[in-house]
């Protein structure tokens, strides 16, 4: 799993740093958030977000 989330997370932070950018410097309209969202959503960011949730479980569980 961390080697997955390791890939997916390179390519995101690459992406968000890229496109936030744009949007602060005024190179990119706003209008384009929601795109940026499902782009962000494509590249899996909800699958790097379940793998972290269910890591915090088991750590939650193993510190009771």
């Amino acid at each position: 799993e961390i080697s997955d989330v390791n890939s997916k997370m390179a390519e995101i932070d690459t992406y968000v740093n890229e496109t936030v950018s744009k949007f602060l410097l005024g190179e990119e309209s706003l209008d384009g958030f929601d795109k940026f969202v499902e782009t962000v959503e494509s590249m899996g960011i909800n699958d790097v977000l379940e793998i972290y949730n269910e890591a915090y479980k088991k750590y939650e569980e193993l510190n009771k």
